[in-house]
């Protein structure tokens, strides 16, 4: 009954108004942000195009994933189906990578106006390749991945916070999205983008938090003309189902990986 009356439509989101009033009535208190630390800055989203130097590279992945996508489309076996979309999962995440070290040469030019203007700047990646090139052109900046131990952190924590000198912190989406305070820091960016929204909140708010003087400005660099673009349609799509069941404005529970694949499919 509840998928039927509120998981219907294109989103598999439907009568948001009326889930929002019931979860108000019988079960849920929830005030942002906002209301309970007034006197926190407000957080500014902005989405950048980045232009990616191996593009035949990406459009050869491309064809690859479609041709993949149509034997699972076309694939009438159970197992067979199973199979594939396991195969298109793994091509999707290649379509991912090749468009993230693709972007690398504007990424660069875009944090050197941050370190010749002497601003702090977080930024966010998935992939230790992503981090490991960023780090071969900004050999001064600390790090927070899945490779360093807990004191490596914390050293790298604190020297962005107090050390001047200390202008870019590179940080893994799942390593450093929550528990950090980085507010050293009113700049944050997406080289890479994470799957679920929560995700993204989380990130960002390293350095909207308590002890921030700043508007925090949040850059997502995108890819133009790759998988970047259906990933960040499917993120704002899943942020307006969100804030209309919670605030009544107007589900993150489908991982984007599956919405994409939806989309893709549909295509």
């Amino acid at each position: 009954g509840f998928v039927n009356r509120y998981c219907a439509g294109r989103n598999e989101a439907s009568n948001l108004k009326e889930l929002h009033a019931l979860l108000w009535q019988k079960c849920m208190f929830r005030r942002e942000k906002a209301a309970v630390l007034k006197d926190l800055p407000e957080k500014i989203r902005q989405v950048l195009t980045c232009d990616i130097t191996n593009r035949k590279e990406y459009k050869d992945a491309e064809r690859d994933l479609i041709q993949y996508l149509i034997k699972y489309k076309d694939a009438t076996d159970e197992k067979i189906q199973k199979a594939l979309k396991g195969e298109v999962m793994v091509r999707i995440n290649i379509l991912r990578q090749i468009s993230a070290r693709g972007k690398i040469k504007e990424v660069v030019e875009f944090v050197n106006d941050f370190q010749e203007n002497g601003q702090k700047i977080v930024l966010f990646c998935s992939l230790h390749e992503v981090v490991d090139q960023l780090k071969k052109y900004f050999p001064g900046a600390v790090s927070v991945t899945g490779r360093e131990d807990s004191r490596q952190k914390q050293e790298a924590i604190d020297s962005f916070q107090n050390n001047p000198k200390t202008n870019i912190i590179i940080c893994s989406i799942r390593a450093a999205g929550v528990g950090l305070t980085l507010t050293a820091a009113s700049n944050v960016a997406f080289v890479e983008f994470p799957w679920t929204y929560a995700d993204c909140c989380q990130c960002e708010d390293r350095c909207h938090r308590i002890g921030q003087q700043n508007a925090v400005n949040i850059y997502y660099l995108l890819a133009e003309g790759t998988i970047d673009e259906v990933i960040a349609e499917i993120l704002e799509e899943k942020m307006a189902v969100l804030d209309s069941v919670l605030d009544g404005k107007s589900i993150d529970e489908e991982t984007v990986m599956s919405a994409l694949l939806n989309k893709l499919r549909a295509a």
